[in-house]
């Protein structure tokens, strides 16, 4: 549930700032005949596009930030989906779903 929940959250934001770059560069109207808009459609590269490196060259790829995680020892008497609460390396308590097929004793990583 706490993967989901990264990823959930990264997804959102990932939309949310497609969205402002199409305002900001007029890609956002909706496309004639869609109900509810249309940018993703609007927006698509062109067949004869895909492959060529951009032609504004003020447009840089950034990496996505790397993850960071840690290793957890599935205690004695826990099962998958069970809610711990572990201690990042930072110092900072959060609750983590023990993941599907983790068994006591195994070591799994928990991203924070």
């Amino acid at each position: 549930a706490a993967g989901f929940a990264i990823t959930a959250a990264c997804m959102n934001t990932q939309v949310h700032y497609e969205i402002g770059e199409r305002k900001k560069d007029g890609t956002d109207a909706p496309a004639a005949g869609f109900a509810g808009g249309g940018a993703s459609y609007n927006a698509a590269p062109k067949a004869d596009d895909m492959g060529r490196p951009p032609q504004d060259p003020t447009v840089v790829a950034v990496p996505a930030p790397q993850q960071r995680t840690f290793p957890v020892v599935i205690p004695d008497g826990v099962f998958a989906g069970t809610q711990l609460q572990v201690q990042a390396p930072t110092g900072q308590l959060m609750m983590f779903s023990v993941p599907p097929g983790a068994t006591p004793g195994q070591q799994v990583l928990v991203p924070y």
